[in-house]
């Protein structure tokens, strides 16, 4: 564990890090974020889609995608779990080899290095929701009726193919624009509102 005053020049170097992502992006928006003791909480939106729930046996697309993310202050020495870092809040339904199929929404990051900085969290994300990157074995809590879509139809990915940072292919549509950050806004105002209760 590394000491508080480090800790501290962390946290700050990593929210000015991931401020600094969320402007040269043109799909990434920062809805909240917390700095607790131990940790950084953050809730993110993506002007993406993700791939959700069958709906008469047809996988559909959906979106904007708003994840919740967790950084503690372990991570700085100790690799975090895969699964612990990020949550899909927004769809619910997400359909995702990486997403535990009992409706969690964590998103496992296969294996995350200690150090791992938010940005890079950032990216992977981005890279599983548009299934750029992803593991579509059948094991350790995944979805299993998602990881046989994906191999199955692995021509269809990855979902869009340009990075985090670029603008989006022409012609593709972003219907999810005007409502990301709303969606974004609203997910994190409930989350405050259920922790002050709590």
């Amino acid at each position: 564990m590394i000491d508080d005053r480090l800790w501290n020049r962390k946290r700050i170097a990593m929210v000015e890090e991931l401020e600094k992502l969320a402007e040269e992006s043109p799909i990434l928006e920062i809805a909240s974020i917390e700095h607790r003791v131990d940790e950084v909480r953050a809730v993110l939106a993506l002007e993406i889609p993700t791939m959700v729930t069958p709906m008469n046996s047809e996988v559909r697309l959906d979106g904007p995608v708003v994840v919740g993310i967790r950084f503690t202050q372990r991570f700085c020495t100790v690799p975090p779990l895969p699964w612990e870092i990020v949550t899909v809040l927004h769809p619910l339904d997400v359909y995702h080899p990486n997403i535990d199929s009992r409706g969690s929404g964590a998103l496992c990051l296969g294996s995350p290095p200690a150090g791992i900085s938010l940005a890079e969290i950032v990216h992977l994300t981005y890279a599983a929701l548009t299934l750029a990157s992803f593991s579509p074995q059948e094991w350790r809590g995944l979805h299993a009726a998602a990881s046989r879509f994906t191999r199955e139809h692995a021509e269809q990915f990855p979902i869009i193919e340009t990075g985090l940072l670029e603008s989006p292919p022409e012609g593709f549509h972003r219907p999810f624009a005007p409502v990301a950050a709303e969606v974004a806004a609203r997910i994190a105002a409930r989350i405050a509102r259920m922790e002050e209760a709590s």
